[in-house]
């Protein structure tokens, strides 16, 4: 069976966006990120959806 997997951050500027995307393509942790910056309730859990 298949599976697939979702997370994301929600952020209010796309400024802010490429700025976070620039520290995850540098080597930092998507699920730190998330939970520093993201609006979403999601963000608590390091994103995931």
């Amino acid at each position: 069976m298949a599976r697939a997997s979702a997370r994301h951050i929600l952020v209010s500027s796309e400024e802010q966006c490429n700025a976070l995307k620039q520290e995850i393509e540098n080597g930092r942790d998507f699920a730190d990120v998330a939970k520093q910056h993201s609006s979403c309730p999601s963000g608590r859990q390091g994103g995931d959806l």
